[in-house]
């Protein structure tokens, strides 16, 4: 930067950064018509003070709700010095956060009620925390959950196969306005249909429809619970749902249920 000409022979610079060496050098000039001037003096270097060592302050403010199976994200900033680096003291299982830039990811696998306590530290005592609690709610759309398959039933795998698991559900007595189920997962993991009758969904009728699931889908699924999806509209109370794995031997249905 160039400082102008001037006509006290003090000159304080101003707005430089902390901890940072700057390179100075002078030259003058007479005040005569001609303005004879010198050459440049040699270079003279100086560096700056550090700034004041001060306690990090936590200055931003979380999201405290989150969708079951969908990305929260939640990015810590704090102020202090030097830099203050961030961990966490309680979180979910699942959750992490970047010990440099702040940043929180965690993927909800369950609905409910989640504590949470940030800690920012750059070696200036005190720490500061954040503690907040996250509520998970299921996605906006119209959503059953199916308990756990696993619950009080035993599966054998036959020799030499691969599992196939099935989801089927059905509703009696579709009205114009029923819903009809647009997708099902398995412990966070997509199932794919595979049958749907002949009726247009949401007409008057019997609805039904088959997922499948592949092996490589099974061992991948995080939890052993369904999730299904369904459009908008009231789900009738003679809706049904059931599944089973194929080539396994297991004489009762996994999860059956008699209504919705």
């Amino acid at each position: 930067a160039n400082s102008n000409w001037q006509t006290d022979t003090n000159y304080v610079a101003t707005g430089l950064a902390p901890s940072t060496q700057y390179t100075f050098r002078v030259k003058a000039r007479d005040s005569a018509a001609a303005q004879n001037e010198t050459a440049w003096s040699t270079e003279q270097s100086a560096t700056t003070d550090p700034p004041d060592l001060t306690p990090p302050t936590i200055t931003s403010t979380p999201a405290t709700t989150a969708t079951q199976g969908q990305l929260y994200t939640y990015d810590v900033e704090a102020t202090g010095y030097p830099q203050p680096t961030y961990s966490l003291a309680t979180f979910p299982a699942g959750m992490m956060i970047n010990s440099t830039t702040g940043l929180i990811q965690w993927t909800p696998a369950s609905t409910g009620d989640f504590d949470v306590d940030v800690v920012a530290g750059n070696g200036v005592m005190p720490d500061a925390n954040q503690g907040f609690t996250i509520t998970v709610s299921l996605p906006a759309t119209d959503v059953e959950i199916i308990g756990d398959w696993a619950t009080g039933t035993t599966h054998t795998e036959e020799p030499g196969t691969d599992r196939a698991l099935i989801f089927i559900v059905h509703e009696e007595s579709s009205g114009s306005t029923d819903p009809y189920v647009s997708s099902v997962t398995y412990g966070l993991q997509a199932m794919t249909k595979i049958i749907e009758d002949s009726l247009v969904p949401g007409s008057y009728g019997n609805y039904t429809a088959a997922f499948y699931l592949d092996e490589a889908g099974i061992a991948a699924a995080s939890t052993g619970t369904f999730v299904v999806t369904w459009t908008d509209g009231t789900v009738s109370s003679d809706a049904y749902t059931s599944a089973f794995f194929e080539n396994v031997n297991q004489t009762t249905l996994i999860g059956a249920s008699a209504s919705n």
